[in-house]
């Protein structure tokens, strides 16, 4: 990590503000003392004495956001030209940055430029983003061949975050955001725990409280001090993914801890990502520097920085303390989910209404399950009910859950998605035989008892036009054998084939043909090759080309290529397609253990095998010696014929 080195708060303050600069008006201002600017240089001084040999130190920022009435600009000229000199007696290397006047985008003055290594430091807040916004600091760069680096930008929506990097980036402009953190923030990327210690502080600050003891108010500090560290902050990572990944794409990705089901949704944990991909909401932003007027872009002011509203709520219902209020006709927010296992399931949106008006819908994976559901009124914004959606069939593996507001007027906390103990109905697996009647919908078919093997249905009265959808579970992807089981009396049969995945892509697998066979109950088996694309749950669809034709069944048989000769080296026994790549040299050898040549690794003999000749042949029951029991087995063989 490189850091810039920003000088917030210079001797007196350079700013009528305060609160960035802590300017004191009883005492003289930066700009109303020598002393105060020779103050600076030092200090300056010092620092870069300190940093010079510093490679992790990127630069300077000389003053951060001076805005002091200062005419033409010569007395911040006048400063920043002392400042560079007192840095450059001690680093010649590290880069310099300067800021214009009236919160640092105010260049009057400050060009040409001074120095062989230093920067223009624009910073920008709530403005549109656009070029124009942009053209007074595009232009100093090209006029005087100067690096822009935007020092300051945040304290808006991600969605303004994202347009502003996407933007910088694309002008080719370094940025920095403000802040990295800050206690109690929903717009950094980390936020840091307000104790009510550091709230009785802020009391008094404020002139709503006493002063309290100096002991006290120390601890406090330092316990604050503590919790800026890091690892004890709160990492926000909607606003991570906002300004790291959104700008360079419009993919979600579900948010960290992706609900499991059965199981609970809570509402404010909507996928990661842009508006329009993971949420759409009436307000997103806030553009009131251009516009003139500020927008709330999340009312609630907690939980994260995107457009959705977010309340804290509470109760003995499912919820995780948020909840996601002011809804707005037409706004919705997409889930990530992964299902444990297929199944029915039913949902219970836990919900809160003042009004009665609110009408809210779910889908999954673009498919309408719940119709449009009435939100009543439960008595209050944080009086929760749940609203129950009976028989939603979910599939194994990773879908998509999009809440919908088809009418503004209620609260969201959780959706709490529970198995019915029941199947899936019609779930068939591929590979596996799938029978035509088991269809998961159907368009202009009809049914039939057949008399092929296995007797049942087949569908029938099929058209060019009619429609099979077959829910299916691929076990994995890859080649397969699809065979068709048909019956038809003069007519050959046509149909495409398609795969939609569980994320609503559609695959198309191909157009398939097979011929008459001579009657509507005379049945025969066409086999076509297939690439299956995905595995997991997904719905096949068959659209009939030409007709007419019956169906009994269809089948789906993986293909694994490899050796089929069981003697060959390299034999595949899951293999069921030869590729011709038997091999029957690597392997051969001697198998036969007497042999002086014999190989423990040979697994088909070649004839090559040598074997010791005998040198004494007497010694028929081969122990080494000529005795009686030699004598006796000959005699046992008399007269027995010996194979040439």
């Amino acid at each position: 990590m490189y850091v810039v080195l920003d000088l917030h708060a210079a001797p007196g303050g350079q700013g009528y503000d305060a609160a960035i600069s802590d300017y004191d008006s009883s005492k003289p201002s930066l700009w109303e003392s020598a002393a105060n600017r020779n103050k600076m240089a030092s200090l300056w001084k010092k620092i870069a004495a300190h940093y010079a040999d510093e490679p992790w130190v990127a630069g300077y920022d000389v003053l951060n956001e001076p805005n002091w009435d200062l005419p033409g600009g010569t007395a911040l000229r006048a400063l920043y030209e002392q400042c560079t000199d007192s840095i450059r007696e001690v680093d010649t290397q590290h880069l310099l940055f300067f800021e214009g006047n009236w919160f640092a985008n105010d260049f009057t003055g400050l060009t040409p430029p001074w120095d062989g290594n230093m920067a223009y430091s624009p910073h920008k807040y709530w403005s549109n983003n656009d070029v124009a916004t942009l053209e007074f600091a595009l232009a100093l760069r090209d006029a005087h061949q100067v690096p822009l680096y935007l020092g300051e930008a945040g304290e808006n929506s991600n969605v303004w975050f994202r347009d502003a990097v996407r933007l910088l980036e694309d002008l080719g402009i370094g940025w920095a955001w403000w802040p990295l953190k800050k206690v109690e923030s929903i717009s950094a990327p980390m936020s840091i725990e307000k104790t009510a210690g550091y709230q009785a502080l802020l009391d008094h600050w404020e002139g709503n409280a006493p002063a309290p003891e100096a002991a006290f108010a120390q601890a406090v500090l330092m316990d604050l001090t503590d919790k800026l560290k890091a690892e004890h902050c709160l990492v926000q990572p909607d606003v991570v993914d906002a300004l790291m990944r959104q700008p360079h794409t419009d993919a979600t990705l579900p948010f960290p801890g992706t609900a499991t089901l059965p199981g609970t949704v809570f509402a404010p944990d909507y996928d990661l990502g842009r508006a329009g991909m993971a949420y759409v909401d009436e307000v997103d932003a806030t553009y009131h520097v251009s516009n003139g007027s500020f927008t709330a872009w999340n009312n609630g002011w907690t939980g994260r920085n995107d457009g959705v509203d977010i309340e804290s709520c509470s109760g003995d219902f499912p919820h995780n303390g948020r909840a996601v209020g002011w809804t707005q006709t037409g706004e919705w927010m997409k889930y990530t989910v992964d299902v444990a296992f297929s199944g029915v399931y039913d949902f219970h949106i836990w919900v809160a209404s003042n009004s009665g008006d609110g009408t809210l819908r779910i889908e999954v994976n673009g498919l309408d399950v719940s119709g449009d559901v009435n939100v009543p009124n439960t008595g209050g914004w944080d009086s929760w009910t749940s609203l129950t959606v009976e028989d939603v069939v979910l599939f194994q593996g990773t879908q998509e859950l999009v809440l919908h507001t088809v009418s503004a007027g209620h609260n969201v906390a959780s959706l709490e998605v529970q198995w019915t103990g029941e199947a899936p109905p019609n779930l068939q697996f591929i590979p596996g035989v799938i029978q035509a009647e088991a269809y998961l919908e159907q368009l202009g078919t009809g049914l039939e008892a057949t008399t092929d093997e296995g007797g049942g249905q087949n569908v029938g009265y099929l058209d060019p036009g009619d429609y099979l959808g077959y829910q299916v579970e691929v076990e994995s992807a890859g080649p397969h054998v699809v065979s068709f089981r048909t019956a038809s009396e003069s007519t050959d049969g046509r149909v495409s084939m398609q795969l939609v995945d569980n994320e609503a892509n559609i695959h198309a697998l191909g157009e398939f043909e097979f011929a008459a066979t001579g009657g509507w109950q005379v049945w025969g088996t066409a086999e076509f090759d297939v690439d299956l694309p995905v595995q997991g749950v997904g719905l096949l669809q068959l659209s009939v080309l030409d007709a007419p034709f019956n169906l009994n069944w269809l089948a789906f048989e993986r293909v694994v290529e490899g050796c089929t000769y069981p003697w060959a080296c390299n034999f595949d026994p899951l293999a069921n397609r030869d590729d011709s790549s038997c091999d029957l040299d690597e392997c051969a050898g001697c198998t036969y253990a007497q042999a002086l040549n014999f190989s423990s690794s040979a697994q088909l003999d070649d004839g090559s095998c040598v074997f010791e000749e005998n040198a004494c042949p007497e010694d028929i029951d081969g122990d080494s010696a000529v005795t009686t029991s030699d004598l006796l087995a000959l005699l046992a063989a008399f007269g027995d014929g010996c194979s040439p």
